[in-house]
């Protein structure tokens, strides 16, 4: 069994990308046994979130409700939202990317709904100085 040293140690050398998901595992973590996941990580999506894609729990399919996933990949934001409306599913997926060495901000969003259709659009945003 690891000692609190090794885990330390382990946290300590990890790249500064990880830090927000490993934070967020600890934080689950404070709470003994943990809560389960409502969805998974899938790297199968290579188009649209840099080789992630999220594979949702399938009970969960319902008249209505909906289910989240949101998560840093870099300094990339990703989010794929699964929307359950009348029996009909809709995914929506959003994606912001900081560009022209951060003075703007590309976002990037999709939706899928029934019988395979799908609207993207793309815009880039200017931050202020």
């Amino acid at each position: 069994m690891p000692t609190r040293d090794e885990l330390h140690s382990l946290v300590n050398t990890l790249p500064e990308a990880a830090l927000t998901s490993v934070h967020v595992m600890l934080e689950r973590f404070q709470v003994w046994p943990p809560q389960p996941l409502r969805g998974q990580i899938d790297m199968r999506d290579q188009s649209f979130f840099g080789g992630r894609s999220i594979s949702f729990d399938p009970i969960a399919k319902r008249k209505r409700g909906s289910q989240h996933f949101s998560a840093y990949e870099g300094d990339t934001y990703v989010c794929v939202e699964k929307i359950y409306f009348n029996q009909h599913e809709f995914v929506l997926k959003s994606r912001l990317e900081p560009v022209e060495q951060g003075k703007k901000i590309a976002c990037t969003q999709q939706i899928e709904g029934p019988n395979d259709q799908k609207y993207e659009h793309n815009i880039n945003l200017d931050l202020p100085e």
